[in-house]
């Protein structure tokens, strides 16, 4: 049953990394065809440079979570591969102490992801501190 939960997870963060680097990708690029791109219009290049501004702020928003998981999971699962492909003999007191941690890393991202949303992400954050006042004002 541990080496489903290790396929499992290594799988979504496999995914979520792939995931994160197309859509990366796709921003340089259209990023680099806007720019390279003469418009007619002025007022349409200036739309889609503001477009492709609060695109590029979203897609850095999602790396900081992005990096996030991969420093709170990659861990567990690096450790996890070992402890289950070791030889029982070899699992000494640390390895387990550090397979602990890397457990309470893992459960911690849960944690973090709600701050680095509010950190990175305006309307996000506005919203927060809107809910907050009207919990202090009640």
């Amino acid at each position: 049953m541990l080496w489903t939960f290790i396929v499992l997870t290594l799988t979504s963060v496999i995914i979520s990394t792939f995931s994160y680097t197309k859509i990366f990708f796709t921003l340089r690029h259209r990023q680099a065809q806007v720019q390279d791109h003469v418009q007619p219009e002025k007022s349409s290049r200036i739309r889609s440079v503001l477009t492709i501004a609060r695109y590029k702020t979203t897609v850095y928003s999602a790396a900081w979570i992005q990096f996030a998981m991969l420093a709170c999971y990659g861990p567990y699962i690096i450790l996890a591969i070992l402890y289950n492909s070791g030889k029982k003999s070899y699992i000494t007191t640390e390895i387990e102490i550090a397979l602990d941690f890397s457990y309470c890393l893992a459960f911690f991202n849960s944690s973090l992801n709600p701050v680095l949303y509010c950190w990175r992400i305006k309307d996000v954050r506005q919203q927060v501190k809107n809910t907050i006042r009207k919990c202090l004002c009640c």
